[in-house]
């Protein structure tokens, strides 16, 4: 996650401050070191397996998903529209692909399987991505949801608040 900038795409995409482009920009910035990542994660298994017995096995664990599978877009006047549900879900997608070829790579290089890849992990968080209720957070979320339904109201009435500034403005 980290390697690809997903805290990036969090901040970006789903908090109180986000912006549409800088949202874009954060995902596209993502696709653009998948590549890195698998030559990466090659060379990082590689380096772990040097300090490993030669009886140890890796366990690496796929990322879960972090938007819901539901419509979630950020739009501005001018008819600029985001589908950021769409467009994480197919990074994330893309990203587990290529943790996949890192996997099969390193083991065909090292002659053996020495590493499992452990893709249970999007069944396991499902429910708790971005957009799903917490009981925890109810409160917090109710809040929230309240402003942005202020907000929609504001913008049905064509009225817009500005709430983040791009980092090129001015």
């Amino acid at each position: 996650g980290n390697d690809l900038g997903f805290a990036r795409i969090v901040q970006d995409c789903y908090s109180l401050l986000r912006f549409p482009t800088s949202c874009e920009a954060a995902i596209t910035d993502a696709w653009g070191k998948l590549d890195k990542l698998e030559i990466d994660l090659v060379n990082m298994f590689a380096q772990i397996r040097g300090k490993l017995r030669s009886d140890a096995r890796i366990a690496y664990v796929a990322y879960p998903h972090i938007t819901l599978n539901t419509e979630y877009k950020l739009e501005l006047f001018g008819g600029y529209s985001l589908d950021v549900t769409t467009e994480i879900r197919s990074l994330s997608e893309e990203g587990e692909i290529r943790q996949r070829a890192a996997v099969e790579a390193a083991n065909a290089a090292a002659g053996e399987e020495y590493i499992i890849f452990v893709d249970e992990t999007k069944a396991a968080f499902s429910g708790h991505e971005h957009r799903q209720r917490a009981p925890h957070l109810a409160g917090v979320e109710g809040r929230l949801l309240a402003e942005e339904q202020r907000l929609q109201a504001l913008k049905a009435l064509g009225l817009f608040i500005l709430t983040h500034l791009p980092d090129h403005a001015c």
